[in-house]
């Protein structure tokens, strides 16, 4: 059985647009689609517990930019 989390997460009005619009596109929900691009996104970075605490506060304040990063490579 798939074990899933839930998270909310709060994205400017034109990222969510272009996230849907490539989803749709895909033939994918937006869900799916947000799924598969953070899966290849985390696979390509260090994982959490060798990263510097300094490291770990950067990656999540430039979150939006990393996901629009992602998302222009899928």
């Amino acid at each position: 059985m798939l074990n899933l989390a839930t998270m909310t997460v709060t994205l400017k009005p034109d990222l969510e647009q272009e996230l849907a619009a490539r989803a749709r596109a895909k033939g994918l929900t937006t869900e799916e689609f947000v799924n598969r691009v953070l899966e290849r996104l985390v696979a390509q970075e260090k994982p959490a517990a060798e990263l510097s605490a300094e490291e770990r506060a950067r990656i999540l304040e430039s979150g939006s930019r990393i996901i629009r990063s992602a998302v222009a490579a899928f």
